[in-house]
């Protein structure tokens, strides 16, 4: 599973104790900016914020996703799921459409982020 900072949000224990009470392992990755943060103004509130991953660095999920699978590999996993959710999930879209990837068996999109700008 590939997303953003997982202390923050308890979704992702939630499909790590559900797929691991059907006998499935869940191997989580953070995004490679997962802990940046900026203090910013809400334009709606008038209150100050903070707000995370607003360095996140696109053009790097190639070399993120092989090195997550290469460490699924190496610890003896042969079916490799590989989901991401938000921006992880377009983050898998791209490695997919880039490259052959045999040992990724299958995969899944949870709410994959939506944005203007382009890829490259």
């Amino acid at each position: 599973m590939l997303a953003k900072n997982f202390y923050s949000n308890p979704f992702y224990y939630n499909i790590g104790d559900t797929l691991s009470a059907a006998g499935i392992d869940f191997i989580y990755a953070q995004t490679n900016d997962a802990f940046g943060a900026i203090r910013t103004m809400n334009t709606h509130t008038g209150r100050e914020e903070i707000i995370g991953s607003w360095n996140e660095r696109f053009a790097l999920a190639d070399e993120d996703i092989e090195a997550y699978l290469d460490y699924a590999t190496q610890q003896g996993y042969r079916h490799i799921i590989l989901a991401g959710h938000s921006l992880g999930a377009n983050k898998v879209i791209y490695y997919l459409s880039r490259h052959h990837a045999p040992r990724v068996e299958h995969f899944l999109l949870l709410s994959p982020a939506r944005s203007a700008m382009p890829l490259s």
